[in-house]
């Protein structure tokens, strides 16, 4: 794999190190301003991603969590936030989409906060020296507006191969560094892979292309449609760099994605374990499907032959992550529906 980084190397004229002792690092970090929640329990300072299908209303949810930071309002009505002003670079919708989407049926528009501001690009991404140019107007709209955090809808329009590790580590090395020289905290709109089971977890796995995009991310956000009801969104956070994780699988918020006068808006609904929304009400029990008591009965007898997971993988033509949710399936069914015994 060729990523042309030497002919991007420069010649260093003094040491790429500095060496303190472990405890001069502890005092320094603790005289550092405390790192706080632009968004409670939920977005830190930093790099962040949130993730989700085109059909599950990320980019709505993006604008909501914006309006509401650039206003100091409440998330869902739900999460306080730290009042900052607000760019959201949108490489999709036009300003008649827009409009039309947050237009009351009563024929008046919705009222952003005066601190949210809107961009879209205006160069065509494959023109060369793209990234740089981008990452110099997003220096420029820093200061010029005093942009404090940053939305990108989406990474797939600004890395025209996201499979492409060159193209990747360029894009993040770039932004990584805007966002250390202008403190700014930054929120990327992803895409999942293709192919993943509702019956599944959501983690770092699911984002769609180079292994790169997690290494960089200093949290992320998953969003998907529950499997148990169509009409509920889960939010579950996949990573964070804060002490703790307040929204994983054991405490994920589940939302829907409701209409006021015509204009679409996530309301919380309720804190929830994510095992409850990986099973239909139609296949709660998983006798019910052929193929899925097939697939267990072959996994059962590979286990009994201490198989690992990877050889069972092969076995049934599925990945290895795809195993272990099954094994955590037939567990909670096990406990759902215990077999009598004389």
């Amino acid at each position: 794999m060729n990523l042309d980084i030497e002919n991007k190397l420069i010649p260093i004229r003094e040491s790429v190190l500095k060496i303190r002792s472990f405890n001069d690092c502890v005092k320094d970090g603790s005289n550092q301003p405390i790192l706080e929640y632009i968004v409670e329990k939920l977005i830190e300072p930093g790099i962040g991603l949130l993730l989700g299908k085109s059909n599950v209303g990320k980019s709505i949810c993006a604008v909501q969590i914006g309006n509401n930071i650039s206003s100091g309002t409440k998330v869902f009505e739900l999460l306080s936030t730290t009042k900052n002003r607000v760019m959201i670079i949108d490489c999709e919708m036009t300003d008649r989409q827009i409009a039309n989407r947050y237009q009351y049926s009563d024929g008046e528009f919705y009222q952003f906060s005066n601190d949210f501001y809107r961009s879209k690009l205006n160069v065509n991404i494959l023109e060369k020296n793209f990234l740089q140019k981008l990452i110099d107007s997003i220096k420029e709209s820093i200061f010029s507006y005093e942009i404090k955090f940053l939305i990108i809808d989406n990474l797939m329009s600004i890395i025209y191969d996201l499979n492409k590790p060159s193209l990747v580590l360029d894009f993040f090395v770039n932004i990584k560094r805007l966002q250390e020289d202008t403190f700014i905290s930054i929120l990327l709109i992803g895409h999942p892979r293709k192919g993943i089971e509702l019956s599944e977890k959501m983690d770092l796995e699911d984002v769609y292309g180079s292994s790169y995009i997690g290494n960089f991310l200093d949290y992320a956000i998953g969003l998907r449609k529950s499997k148990l009801n169509s009409s509920e969104i889960l939010l579950k956070l996949l990573k964070t760099r804060m002490d703790v994780n307040n929204f994983n699988e054991d405490n994920i918020i589940v939302l829907s994605l409701g209409n006021k006068m015509g204009v679409p808006v996530f309301e919380f609904n309720r804190y929830d374990t994510e095992v409850n929304h990986l099973k239909s009400n139609t296949s709660i029990n998983m006798n019910t499907d052929e193929k899925m008591v097939s697939e267990f009965d072959i996994i059962k007898n590979c286990k009994l032959l201490k198989l690992p997971n990877t050889t069972i993988a092969q076995i049934i033509g599925v990945n290895e992550k795809t195993i272990r949710n099954r094994i955590k399936l037939m567990e909670f069914n096990d406990i759902e529906n215990p077999t009598n015994s004389d």
